[in-house]
């Protein structure tokens, strides 16, 4: 008996020098931290280190591992136009919301043609369209304020501007000289129309 002591001592030692005596089962490491026991927090290696990714328009550096972000956002270099940053087009919502107005205020100078072809009595017939056209110059003025001092806008804000100026909204008289006046105030506005709507096209291709 007393010759198997010295090999419990032995024993007892060794497990102390192993450590806590178990078999670790690690966590993996992550950007911070390196691998860890889940019941000793015995680490083994070293953290991983962040990985950011650069910093964007919209997001600042993000790490592509953790997702933990740096900095700030770099921003739009522009509200309306080509961002310099992203090469992405910005203000698209603006430019939608003149659009719709634009369609909208188109619509209703349809109508008034449509009043103003719809029987034989001109002078009448014209009248009727006019508040059609006044309706069209209330929308008109409001597409032309989203257009602001933006650049990529100034050919689009100088057809609003136009039309709005050609917008037909007086009958001279009833005789047929003051009639013909009328008609090519029509002509000068519906052609000028129709520039506006050439210029809409051509944006439409530059944000899309």
């Amino acid at each position: 008996m007393k010759k198997s002591l010295p090999l419990v001592f032995v024993f007892l030692f060794m497990v102390l020098l192993s450590g806590c005596g178990h078999e670790h089962i690690f966590t993996d490491a992550t950007c911070i931290t390196p691998k860890t026991c889940i019941e000793c927090e015995k680490t083994e290696g070293e953290a991983l280190g962040h990985c950011f990714l650069d910093a964007t328009c919209e997001l600042p550096a993000t790490c592509e591992i953790c997702g933990e972000t740096e900095g700030e956002a770099l921003g739009h270099t522009i509200e309306v136009g080509k961002c310099s940053n992203c090469n992405e087009y910005q203000g698209k919502e603006i430019i939608e919301s003149i659009f719709e107005k634009l369609t909208y205020a188109n619509s209703q100078t349809d109508l008034a043609l449509i009043a103003q072809t719809s029987g034989i009595d001109y002078y009448n017939d014209f009248l009727n369209g006019i508040s059609y056209y006044e309706s069209a110059q209330t929308v008109y003025e409001e597409a032309l304020d989203l257009c602001g001092n933006y650049s990529d806008l100034k050919d689009l804000r100088r057809d609003i501007k136009n039309l709005i100026n050609a917008l037909p909204l007086t009958v001279y008289g009833e005789d047929d000289a003051s009639l013909n006046l009328y008609l090519d105030d029509l002509n000068k506005f519906f052609t000028l129309q129709a520039k506006c709507q050439l210029t809409m096209i051509m944006i439409d291709k530059l944000i899309n």
